[in-house]
């Protein structure tokens, strides 16, 4: 098993901690009106769409490896566009988080302390996955 293969697990297992996350807020009997209570289930909701982008990209390059896919990308056609794709969500991974800390300290409410906690730890998976990106050319 490689190192992408561990990416998906973890994702997948952490994924379960942040529905069960999302349960227990939602469940409550707050209302969310205003800005800055919006701001806080934000900052939950941006590291969950970063986690399923994560997830996604991670079992993707599993399939096809990062330097299979720059070989055939210089020809052009769905491998070209499939690598752009890849390299947008790359970003978009570890944008997500960090717009989800600065929603975290933007709002008020019991979503904000989980939101922040979530973006760390998705974020502290995105620089794994970075890492991995970058050392996949050598």
């Amino acid at each position: 098993m490689g190192a992408w293969a561990i990416i998906p697990i973890l994702g997948v297992a952490l994924g379960i901690g942040i529905s069960g996350t999302w349960l227990s807020v939602l469940s409550g009997s707050n209302t969310y009106l205003g800005w800055r209570r919006r701001a806080s289930l934000m900052s939950l909701l941006l590291p969950t769409i970063g986690l399923v982008m994560l997830i996604a990209s991670s079992i993707t390059v599993y399939f096809l490896p990062l330097q299979t896919l720059d070989d055939h990308s210089m020809q052009g056609g769905w491998y070209a566009f499939l690598a752009y794709v890849l390299l947008f969500a790359q970003i978009a991974e570890g944008v997500l988080p960090i717009c989800g800390l600065v929603s975290a300290m933007l709002g008020i409410g019991t979503p904000r302390l989980a939101g922040a906690m979530w973006s760390a730890v998705i974020f502290s998976l995105f620089f794994v996955s970075l890492i991995l990106a970058v050392n996949s050319f050598h």
